[in-house]
């Protein structure tokens, strides 16, 4: 952008300011004269928006001071000029937008600061699925003010539904993402990993690539896996991430695995989704997995006894092979993990047993009884014999 467009802006942002307008008072309470101002319509807003291109300092002045007066009421019209303009206008257009963008979101949050008011939180981004999530008190309100101030970009592109949004995000997976080097001299930014992943969590927004991804590695870090535990912001942190959880397409065998070490419920709804679709993906394995520790007993098996018919195939996958190892010789073997092998062995485990006890094959050490390459069988014959002998024990025949 030019020094004459630079000065242009600012100017036109100080006089729009100055007659107690515009973008600097939206948001607060407004004098009877910003109330009765007449917004342009989208003829005048295109004809301001030339005047941009004048080469007139005083006529682009007064325009741009015209938009920014309009403030966030001009947000629609500045949009459709910022993609179908000139090329002059378009770079303008979106220069006023993200001005009253700022100014616009800045102002929200003072009065939010100020009276710390539902009402108030209600006119900024996300507070309805915030407070859903968290609960509205006085500390909630704190910690929500805490998310708008370290992540005022994207926030302010959030309020505005800004195209822009998505890329953002993406942007800001990546720099979390590539902060999550468990260093521990180094603090993690906690806010902000919860205010991007409250935002990525509302399955409203598109969310580009690889920013779920970027959003899940995170869990990875030693340092956020710390505040999980027993950092100052644990509860908050764990409701959002289980939120995060629950959102449809993101790839579920790291949240599942993370929902049974730190005790997320979200994480039983996950695997439930999961388990009810009857994914043939190896993210059934953690679904069904995920079942021995959440949820009760009670709750699961019938979830659990439930899949002691599907024989869908989960490892190996696709042109895998599997080798076993014999005294002189390594040849190929027959053994698969069906959905029914790890049905009947989480069944078994949450009926407080063994999870090999129906079997006639030794029993092996405790360490590798859940493990991909013991959960499995080498014959259907063996396998059905496992599972009758568990059914005739434990599931009574319909009479």
């Amino acid at each position: 952008m030019s020094l004459h467009w630079r000065m242009t802006l600012a100017i036109a942002l100080i006089v729009a300011m100055s007659r107690g307008d515009g973008v600097a008072a939206a948001g607060l309470q407004q004098s009877d004269e910003a109330e009765s101002t007449v917004v342009p319509d989208d003829a005048q807003m295109t004809s301001l928006a030339k005047k941009l291109e004048s080469k007139s300092f005083q006529e682009r002045q007064r325009a741009a001071a015209e938009i920014l007066k309009a403030g966030a009421k001009a947000v629609p019209a500045l949009t459709e000029l910022s993609k179908t303009g000139s090329s002059e206008v378009r770079v303008r257009a979106a220069e006023l937008l993200t001005q009253i963008r700022e100014v616009e979101f800045d102002a929200r949050v003072r009065q939010l600061e100020a009276d710390r008011s539902t009402d108030s939180a209600k006119r900024l981004p996300e507070w309805d699925r915030f407070s859903s999530i968290a609960g509205e008190t006085p500390d909630i309100i704190a910690a929500y003010l805490e998310l708008l101030n370290a992540e005022p970009r994207l926030f302010s592109l959030r309020m505005f539904e800004a195209p822009e949004l998505p890329a953002e995000l993406e942007r800001r997976a990546s720099e979390l993402a590539s902060q999550a080097n468990d260093r521990e001299d180094v603090e993690f930014p906690v806010s902000s990993y919860i205010g991007v992943l409250l935002i990525a969590g509302n399955d409203q927004i598109r969310l580009p690539r690889a920013t779920s991804t970027n959003l899940t590695l995170v869990l990875n870090d030693i340092r956020l896996q710390a505040s999980v535990e027993d950092g100052v912001h644990r509860e908050l942190l764990r409701r959002v991430i289980g939120s995060w959880m629950l959102r449809p397409g993101i790839a579920a065998d790291r949240l599942l695995q993370f929902a049974v070490t730190y005790s997320i419920p979200e994480g039983r709804q996950l695997a439930e989704r999961i388990i009810t679709a009857r994914s043939v993906r190896p993210e059934m394995i953690s679904a069904v997995m995920a079942l021995r520790d959440l949820g009760s007993p009670e709750e699961n098996l019938p979830l659990v006894e439930g899949l002691l018919t599907v024989d869908s195939v989960l490892w190996p996958t696709g042109q895998q092979t599997v080798r076993k190892q014999a005294p002189a010789e390594n040849i190929e073997s027959r053994y698969q993990l069906q959905t029914r092998d790890i049905a009947l062995a989480v069944a078994l485990h949450l009926r407080g047993l063994s999870p090999v006890a129906t079997r006639s094959t030794p029993t092996l050490p405790t360490a590798s009884h859940f493990g991909i390459d013991t959960m499995g069988f080498e014959s259907n014959d063996e396998r059905e014999t496992a599972i009758s002998s568990y059914l005739q024990k434990f599931v009574k025949s319909p009479e």
